[in-house]
């Protein structure tokens, strides 16, 4: 409960599936996650609500994955794509 009084989701071994799930009431607009392998990686982390989008930005980046935004009130979420010729 203090965490989430100074603004904090404290996330600990939770599959980024659930995290987005509780970062959609902060966040202004549709998050949309488009792999579901992405989604089951799990995350440890401390994310500040005040600012969402850098939240979800921390929360994806060390798992592969990758935000585009369509729009102003779209954002899709998806597993980095890698560089041609390499896997």
């Amino acid at each position: 409960v203090a965490a989430w009084r100074q603004w904090q989701l404290l996330v600990n071994d939770r599959p980024l599936a659930e995290v987005i799930e509780q970062l959609r009431a902060y966040y202004p607009g549709v998050l949309l996650l488009q792999d579901r392998a992405l989604g089951q990686r799990r995350i440890t982390a401390s994310l500040n609500l005040r600012s969402p989008g850098s939240a979800l930005q921390l929360a994806i980046a060390p798992l592969g994955g990758q935000l585009t935004q369509w729009g102003p009130y779209i954002t899709v979420i998806r597993e980095r794509a890698s560089p041609p010729g390499k896997k």
